[in-house]
């Protein structure tokens, strides 16, 4: 392996035994085998309420934004600037998700009857400035509301492709490719992730 390659696969590595803290085998640089404890409850992160499930979420889908590990918030799908007026104004980064799926997701989070709906329920409002920007009002402070955005059940995709398919289509390093039920999940890698980072990964139990 070349040494360009070693850093991101290293942290690769850091994150998913971080996340699923089981013992992960690499079968190949393209292959790797990741035991979890359990299925996760579902691929809808707004159902997702299981630890396997949130952490699968971290590798198939992205947030408006992250916190690192000073507790500080950062941009991820989005950039943002914290208004006078208690409101947030966010700028959606080079991609194929726009203003419209964020506002169908964060709403989707508001009407389902999902164990997060109380939290989403403190979104006031969701203003859609252009095709990429748009303004969430909250009755909550907004560090408050940039943790909620930053929570696995908080990811966003694809509003066409949940309507039309019922699927999940983000932006995330992984993409659900088989799910077998009580046995594995295959993981093919996107466009989102470098390439040093293995074409799939297979979750078993």
């Amino acid at each position: 392996m070349k040494r360009k390659k070693i850093l991101p696969i290293l942290l690769l590595s850091i994150v998913i035994i971080t996340q699923f803290c089981r013992r992960t085998d690499a079968v190949s640089e393209r292959v790797w085998v990741i035991g979890i404890p359990s299925d996760p409850s579902s691929a809808d992160p707004l159902f997702a309420a299981d630890l396997t499930g949130r952490k699968l979420a971290s590798l198939v889908y992205r947030r408006l934004v992250m916190k690192n590990e000073e507790g500080v918030f950062q941009p991820d799908l989005a950039d943002f600037r914290n208004e006078p007026d208690g409101s947030s104004v966010f700028t959606l980064k080079k991609g194929f998700l726009k203003s419209d799926d964020v506002i169908f997701c964060l709403g989707r989070g508001k009407t389902e009857k999902s164990p997060f709906r109380s939290m989403f329920l403190s979104l006031k409002n969701i203003e859609k400035i252009d095709e990429v920007s748009f303004r969430i009002v909250s009755e909550i402070g907004q560090n408050e509301t940039l943790s909620l955005l930053s929570s696995s059940y908080s990811s966003i995709y694809s509003e066409s492709e949940y309507k039309k398919n019922k699927s999940f289509v983000s932006e995330g390093l992984y993409r659900i490719t088989e799910w077998n039920r009580n046995s594995d999940l295959t993981l093919l890698r996107t466009e989102s992730a470098p390439k040093e980072y293995p074409e799939t990964v297979r979750l078993k139990n």
